[in-house]
């Protein structure tokens, strides 16, 4: 996958194109730092749990075959969670941004293939030549998202079928702590972070959903309607394929978009003020 990223096709072929992709990369960076700011937030947090709980003697529970009242058992073991919980948090925030990454890519091409689709120009072997060009570019930018798609899938079907339940119990169990105790500081920080999991894949998905639809409108920047009629044919043939977009889905279940992040968002909500009633009674 990452071989494919440095083809010749996948290159931007001027300083225009250059210049174009910058600020998606340069967002995606930010989203990296931003998001891993707060997981390691998170992560401490947590391992210094117990100090906000006399009651919890470990980051999380756990049962040991042995004594952890002594001492030394009982630093192995908190060093243990704590050692694990970083190395486990790590692999997966970075598993998450691999993902982002190369939706990002994927956005980037499409940026790049409309450039090239609107400076179409010349007379017919030229234009012919450098359009027969951009379908194969296109055809490449499917395939890869196909591929992308096919390789995380299933991670992100596993993501979003359970971040509902998370965020609607994280913030039940924030409602039975003091708001000003450190416990709900942990709380808070952990809906903070898995909302902005979510969000950052909810709005790359839909950044190549949207790009990729600009294209079938690219063309018509380009000097198409200069060009014979069976030019013209083939240029009507891809903007046809062109007006189904590239989409990220978890399974041909549900897309990555902002509408599918809001309504994971609400349906949390409900299943938090259910809990909340059904816990009052």
């Amino acid at each position: 996958m990452l071989a494919v990223l440095n083809t010749p096709q996948f290159l931007p072929k001027s300083d225009t194109q250059v210049d174009l992709v910058k600020p998606s990369l340069k967002l995606w960076k930010l989203s990296y730092t931003v998001f891993s700011v707060i997981v390691a937030m998170n992560v401490f947090l947590w391992s210094i749990a117990p100090f906000f709980n006399p009651e919890q003697r470990f980051p999380f529970v756990a049962w040991y075959p042995f004594q952890t009242s002594t001492t030394l058992n009982y630093c192995i073991v908190y060093l243990y969670q704590v050692v694990c919980i970083w190395v486990i948090t790590i692999a997966n925030m970075n598993l998450d941004t691999v993902t982002m990454a190369l939706m990002v890519y994927i956005g980037t091409q499409c940026d790049i293939l409309c450039d090239d689709l609107s400076n179409l120009y010349g007379n017919s072997d030229y234009f012919h030549k450098h359009l027969i060009s951009c379908i194969k570019h296109h055809k490449k930018i499917v395939s890869y998202a196909r591929k992308s798609n096919n390789i995380f899938n299933m991670i992100i079907l596993g993501q979003f079928a359970t971040s509902t339940m998370v965020l609607a119990l994280t913030m039940f169990q924030l409602s039975l702590v003091n708001p000003l105790s450190g416990i709900a500081a942990i709380h808070l920080n952990y809906i903070l972070g898995i909302t902005t999991e979510i969000l950052l894949y909810c709005y790359y998905g839909n950044e190549v959903e949207v790009k990729s639809s600009r294209m079938s409108y690219s063309i018509y920047k380009s000097d198409w309607y200069e060009q014979p009629i069976n030019i013209r044919r083939t240029i009507l043939i891809l903007c046809e394929r062109c007006k189904r977009p590239i989409k990220f889905t978890a399974i041909n279940l549900f897309a990555l978009s902002l509408s599918t992040f809001m309504t994971i968002i609400r349906s949390a909500y409900s299943y938090f003020a259910l809990l909340y009633n059904v816990n009052n009674r």
